[in-house]
């Protein structure tokens, strides 16, 4: 790009994370005067940084050195200080250190103002430039189901539901427990619109990893919230107490630490983004189950039948924004409690380990030759 273009750029704002152990460049303003820091220490309000000056730009690049002493910071042990807040406004900043001196990698005023990028150059041709705008229901589903056939009816039955204030769904979910193979869950769901049961709207298919009974029903209310349009009242009749309680526990829960104690963790957090993300108002209601009603028992029906099928709903990975890492075990994300799985797979390992000492072998052996 010219360089005469630079300040046309605009930067995607960032902000100092409350991460001590990060230690951002960032620019800010005080006084309306604009300064360049590099972060020392974080507190829990805001961060102390040191100050750096601008000298005479290069090859219209601001050049900035580290400011010893000056009115605009506080003079400490051979350096120059000052404070702002997190609720103040700043940015972090993209540099490069030549010899000693910080070179910005984009101008300051592409943190500052937004301006039209004019490239230096003529165009030879005109080019016609064709957008496809998608609808942001099947742009969720898109962008969050990986299965070919589970994407397909899912964005059919969200089309049929298209423009409804109000949806109604039975949900479920089944686990078939099998020591040999592994345990099984399969979710189902139907809709119902106007007081009346919609076998058309319908839809079913298997669930794996981390198997549960609350996982299967979690499950199937969250392909269910795929397949409402936005903007909608959406009413879920399930017979899982449990899952109501998860979903109505945590739906204000913002604070990262204990959500690395809950199970499901990635199935809630799709849940409720796609709340957020469609405007939908969710209304949970228990049912009981297999008591004769004919929602139940069809989403109760398809959940078994789900079992048996190919198509596999994988649930896809959801962070916070201030989460820095995803917890695996052997390349799958972890959904139980994070510190209950770190004991049990530690205590699991020391038996092992135990188990495999030579005085413990021979007592074994005693003990099978006993039997």
């Amino acid at each position: 790009m010219n360089h005469r273009n630079r300040k046309a750029i605009k930067i995607t704002p960032k902000r100092i994370t409350q991460d001590r152990r990060k230690k951002e460049w960032f620019l800010c303003l005080k006084n309306d005067t604009v300064l360049i820091g590099k972060i020392i220490r974080k507190t829990e309000k805001g961060v102390v940084a040191e100050h750096w000056n601008e000298i005479i730009p290069t090859n219209e690049k601001e050049v900035f050195t580290k400011c010893h002493k000056c009115s605009k910071g506080n003079f400490n042990s051979n350096s120059c200080e000052f404070n702002i807040k997190y609720s103040e406004w700043h940015q972090i900043v993209d540099i490069q250190k030549v010899k000693g001196k910080l070179v910005l990698k984009v101008p300051i005023s592409a943190y500052l103002t937004e301006k039209k990028l004019i490239l230096n150059m003529k165009h030879s041709q005109e080019v016609r430039i064709v957008i496809t705008a998608n609808t942001i229901e099947n742009a969720i589903i898109q962008n969050n189901i990986a299965n070919n056939e589970i994407k397909r009816n899912l964005i059919e039955l969200c089309n049929k539901l298209k423009g409804k204030e109000i949806v109604e769904f039975y949900t479920d979910g089944a686990m078939e427990i099998n020591k040999v193979t592994g345990n099984k869950m399969g979710i189902g769901w139907i809709a119902k619109l106007e007081n009346e049961i919609v076998r058309e709207i319908s839809f079913s298919c298997s669930l794996e990893k981390w198997p549960s009974s609350t996982r299967a029903e979690l499950g199937a209310i969250w392909t269910a919230l795929l397949a409402a349009p936005s903007n909608s009242q959406v009413h879920i009749h399930t017979d899982s107490k449990a899952a109501i309680e998860v979903i109505e526990k945590h739906r204000e829960d913002n604070k990262l630490c204990n959500w690395f104690k809950v199970k499901n963790r990635s199935l809630l957090r799709q849940i409720l983004s796609c709340c957020i993300a469609k405007n939908l108002d969710l209304k949970l209601h228990k049912v009981k189950g297999h008591s004769g009603n004919l929602g139940n028992d069809l989403a109760d029906y398809l959940a078994k039948s789900g079992i048996s099928t190919n198509n596999v709903l994988n649930i896809p990975e959801s962070t916070f924004k201030d989460m820095m890492f995803i917890p695996k075990w052997k390349d799958q994300i972890i959904e139980s409690s994070l510190r209950s799985f770190v004991n049990i797979t530690t205590a699991i390992h020391y038996e092992t380990e135990w188990s495999k000492l030579s005085k413990i072998v021979e007592i074994t052996n005693q003990n099978q030759y006993n039997i």
